[in-house]
């Protein structure tokens, strides 16, 4: 994730973080803060490669117009804008074809109750497409209620479930108003069969398991989604 902030004295502030470990570099001063021997450790290992990416993107993949945008949104609105890392040096069973970011989503802290992300996802998806973001690829939306043809939906769902070189998908549940506002309810993957296969392969071969402890993970990996959207 990527969360930005002006300080009076230094200037504007770049936050990066993965999962628990984060680091901050100024962006005026990037290639000095993310040189720093701290960020050599062991623990900074991926957020480094994720941070460099970052700066490599603010400082020479977008116009001045791109990035002064970005960068006025991300400090006036405090969201944390969230991407997938994807690096030649960390690929496993999903091969990609360069280091890039993927961006994704945007969150802010908040209460669960007023929707999981800052807005609609297809509306930041275009957005940060327009600045200049590898964005996900794929995007599908289908309505779904109770008593509605759910034939489509599993349709999209076969195509995540059965596409080579893919973990799958990102499923946003996304509750519509009358008076025409949304909030995404609840998220969840849908895992691409090949990825969960093999990942539960490796899982067990790296930890030397039995066949037969192999056997029994790979029947644990069906979950049915029937009543799912």
């Amino acid at each position: 994730n990527l969360s930005m902030f002006e300080h009076p004295r230094i200037g504007t502030v770049v936050t990066v973080g993965s999962k628990n470990v984060h680091l901050v570099f100024r962006l005026d001063h990037s290639d000095e803060d993310l040189a720093l021997p701290l960020y050599s450790e062991v623990r900074y290992g991926f957020v480094s490669k994720f941070a460099r990416l970052i700066n490599q993107h603010l400082t020479t993949k977008m116009s001045v117009g791109q990035r002064d945008s970005f960068i006025c949104e991300a400090i006036d609105n405090g969201c944390n804008y969230n991407f997938e890392a994807c690096l030649l040096t960390d690929q496993h069973l999903v091969s990609y074809e360069r280091d890039m970011l993927i961006f994704f989503a945007i969150t802010k802290y908040n209460e669960s109750s007023n929707g999981l992300v800052a807005e609609s996802p297809l509306v930041s998806i275009d957005r940060m497409s327009d600045l200049g973001f590898d964005v996900t690829r794929i995007h599908k939306q289908v309505p779904f209620s109770d008593v509605e043809d759910v034939s489509e939906r599993d349709e999209i769902r076969d195509q995540f479930f059965k596409q080579s070189n893919s973990e799958g998908a990102v499923v946003y549940v996304v509750y519509r108003y009358p008076d025409g506002s949304t909030h995404v309810g609840f998220v969840y993957k849908y895992k691409n069969r090949n990825y969960v296969g093999w990942r539960a392969v490796r899982e067990k071969m790296r930890a030397r398991a039995t066949l037969g402890d192999l056997e029994n993970r790979l029947r644990r990996l069906h979950v049915e989604m029937e009543d799912y959207p």
